[in-house]
Order: structure tokens, then C-alpha cells, then sequence
């Protein structure tokens, strides 16, 4: 029985790549969705015991699945099945991870090989992306697999061979410069400086300012001088003037449909995909997410999923601090992931439609597992 489960989270973690890493290609997408729905199933089915140490949890992603299964209904002319599996992704990963390595904490060591192995295809997919994306454009545009790599953070964290460490911390900086993306270039700052905060504060602040300096320096006096940050430079330039590529308006009109809301669409939403549908049919914009999981969710889903989403991160959140101070060796990794979580929450939306996080989303919950007894 063992060797069967060790197959099928192999099989479980190769479909959470391949959906990951086939953006454009449809087909292998809707089959590994629907294998992760498969295994995932069967791991929580069989494993039910394991997860009563999370309960917290579970009763928040109940909520979310429920008020998500309702949201289907008043919008089924749209809706296709392979569309809700994508909504379930999170917490389909997260427990399915957490179970693994709930039963297996011996196999913890893998995570590091298999964040590597993720990295080098993330790196190659950014490459093919944005080279197809610039060959049909006339000036540098941004790729979307850059978010995958700034995921892949966290799994870098866990190597105590620091020349492999600082390496892929090198790839993934670089990997963010070449994919033109604003938001994956300041999560990935923002990890690193919570990844030497967190790893050297000891009441002496020295070491944090330290590493501080040299990251200001970096990005202040160093990279406009490279000719290939050039784009991102510009583009960061930019921020205020094109307000994010659009976001402060998407959010501006996401409560502006919030503001045209019955008492029914306020506790049920609009229906999935609801956000998009209303600012098309009131303002005749593009059919887009609103790029940020908060109006997402309230938009769609209504203020039940709402409250059981903000209840998921304070929960995450209170974990993060607990475990921090237990000093446990997954902390730093596991708030690394809480941080580029929250963090596309704001800019990407990864909770609800993209998966360029599916393999961060393992590693969050198998930390989770590997810590809990802190």
C-alpha cells in the first residue's frame, strides 16, 4: 500500500507540473485537472483521520467550496466542469500534500529535488513564452510563467548547500527580469528580504540591514545598468502612470458592481466568473478577473466565501507566527509561501482562476504536515 501511495503522489505532483507548466496547451490542462481532482479525492477519502488536526482549515475551504458550488448555478451557460476543477486547486493540493507527508514525514528531503526539477522547467517554459509572445509583438511584453518561478522560492529555501541555494536564487532573480513582470519582481523582494530577516534575527538588527543594503544597492544602482532589466525598469516606471496594466480600475469597477448588488447577489455573488460577466455587460469592458482574489470572491462568490477566504489567511497567518517561533526548520519555507500567497492574492489572483502557483501550493501543505506537532 505504501508503494501505491508513493506512485500515485508521484503521478499527483507530475499533473501539478504539466498543468503548471502547459500554458496554452488546453488539452493537457483539462486531463491534469482532472487527474489532481481524481487523487485528490481518493487521498481525502481514505485519509480522513489525518485531517482532524486541521480543522480550521477545512471548515473555511467547506465554506469557500460551498458558496463556490452555489456560485455555478446562475452562471451554467458559461461554466464548463473543467472550469470549477481549476477553482478547487488550492485546496485540493494543499490537503493532498498535507496527507503525504502527514504519513510520510521521513520523505520530507525530496522537496528540495523536486522544487529544483520545477525550476529548470519553469525556467525553459519562461524562456518558450516569452519568446513567443515577442515574436508577435513589437516591443518587450510580459510573460505570466514568471510567476511560476517566483513559486518556486520557497522550495529554494530548503537546500543547506548555500552555492545551490544563492544559484537558483540567481536563476529565479534573472527569470523575473527576463518575464517583464512587475508583481513577481517584487514578491520575489519581498521573500528575500523576509528570507534573511527571518533567518537571522536574533534581537540584533546588523545582519538584517546588512542584507538590506545590498538588496537596495542591487535594484538601485545595479540593475538599471544592465541592459537586459532595461524593460522592467521601464515598465516599473511606469506603475503610477498605467496604474498596475489597469488594475486600480478593475478594482474601482469591481466595487462599482458591488455597489449595484441585490441583498442576493451580496450573500450568494454574482456567479462564477461573475466579476468579468458584470463590468462587460455595465461598462463594456473585456471579459477579465478583476486581479485580485478579495473583490474576486466577494464579486463572484458573495460574502460567505468572503469571510471564509479572509478566515483561510488569518489562519495561515496565526500558523506562520506559531511556527516561526518554534524556530522549526520548515518555518522560514512555509511563511515564504504564505507571503507569494497573499502577495498574488493582490496582483494575479491565484486563488481563484490562474495556476502558475500549483507547485508552491504542494509545498504549502506539506510543510504545514511536517510542522504540526510544534
Amino acid at each position: 500500500m505504501k508503494y501505491i501511495e508513493y506512485i500515485l503522489y508521484t503521478l499527483f505532483l507530475g499533473m501539478a507540473y504539466f498543468k503548471c507548466f502547459a500554458i496554452s496547451k488546453t488539452q493537457i490542462q483539462i486531463y491534469c485537472a482532472i487527474g489532481i481532482l481524481i487523487i485528490s479525492s481518493l487521498y481525502l477519502f481514505f485519509n480522513l483521520r489525518h485531517l482532524k488536526n486541521i480543522r480550521s482549515l477545512i471548515i473555511a475551504m467547506l465554506i469557500y467550496l460551498f458558496t463556490l458550488l452555489l456560485s455555478i448555478v446562475p452562471s451554467l451557460q458559461i461554466t464548463t466542469f473543467y472550469d470549477y476543477i481549476n477553482s478547487l486547486l488550492f485546496p485540493l493540493l494543499f490537503l493532498t500534500s498535507y496527507i503525504f507527508f502527514k504519513k510520510y514525514p521521513n520523505k520530507y528531503n525530496l522537496l528540495k529535488y523536486i522544487g529544483a526539477i520545477g525550476i529548470v522547467f519553469a525556467y525553459f517554459n519562461l524562456i518558450r513564452l516569452s519568446t513567443e509572445i515577442n515574436l508577435i509583438s513589437n516591443r518587450p511584453m510580459q510573460s505570466n510563467a514568471g510567476n511560476t518561478l517566483v513559486a518556486m522560492l520557497p522550495f529554494v529555501i530548503l537546500w543547506k548547500n548555500k552555492i545551490v541555494k544563492y544559484g537558483l536564487f540567481l536563476l529565479i532573480f534573472v527569470g523575473c527580469i527576463i518575464s517583464l513582470k512587475r508583481s513577481s519582481f517584487i514578491i520575489f523582494i519581498a521573500i528575500i528580504l523576509f528570507y534573511f530577516a527571518l533567518k537571522n534575527y536574533n534581537g540584533n538588527f546588523t545582519k538584517i540591514l546588512k542584507y538590506l543594503l545590498v538588496i537596495c544597492l542591487t535594484c538601485i544602482i545595479i540593475l538599471p545598468n544592465i541592459d537586459i532589466a532595461q524593460p522592467l525598469i521601464e515598465r516599473l516606471e511606469k506603475t503610477n502612470e498605467d496604474g498596475g496594466s489597469g488594475r486600480d480600475r478593475l478594482i474601482e469597477l469591481g466595487f462599482n458592481v458591488l455597489s449595484n448588488n441585490s441583498l442576493h447577489e451580496w450573500i450568494l455573488g454574482n456567479g462564477y466568473r461573475g466579476f468579468s460577466n458584470r463590468v462587460h455587460f455595465l461598462y463594456g469592458k473585456l471579459f477579465t478577473c478583476s486581479h485580485n482574489d478579495y473583490v474576486e470572491i466577494l464579486c463572484n462568490m458573495g460574502i460567505f466565501s468572503f469571510i471564509a477566504f479572509v478566515l483561510l489567511i488569518y489562519k495561515l497567518y496565526a500558523y506562520s507566527r506559531k511556527m516561526y517561533l518554534s524556530r522549526n526548520i520548515f518555518s522560514i519555507p512555509f511563511i515564504c509561501c504564505f507571503i507569494v500567497f497573499i502577495g498574488a492574492n493582490l496582483f494575479v489572483c491565484s486563488f481563484i482562476h490562474y495556476w502558475y502557483y500549483l507547485p508552491m501550493f504542494c509545498l504549502f501543505g506539506a510543510t504545514y504536515a511536517l510542522t504540526e506537532k510544534i
